[in-house]
């Protein structure tokens, strides 16, 4: 994304990262005993997975695209 110039890029970036900041708070607590595995945990992981593809890596798709579609002049 940084090498194609999308102008989204910094957001994108920050949603992965705050992503592995929660993964590891879930580890943390499911390690320490204190938070058990269960289905709603997978849940709004695949939730927010879900979302992300369908918006922040769908706009990365058009951009290139849209940028793809200029360099031919189609």
């Amino acid at each position: 994304m940084r090498m194609e110039g999308y102008p989204g890029y910094e957001a994108h970036h920050g949603e992965h990262g705050e992503l592995l900041a929660e993964l590891q708070k879930l580890r943390s607590a499911y390690e320490g005993g204190a938070l058990p595995m269960t289905l709603v945990a997978v849940e709004g992981l695949r939730s927010w997975l879900a979302g992300h593809v369908r918006t922040q890596d769908r706009a990365f798709a058009n951009f290139l695209a849209a940028r793809a579609a200029g360099r031919t002049g189609a």
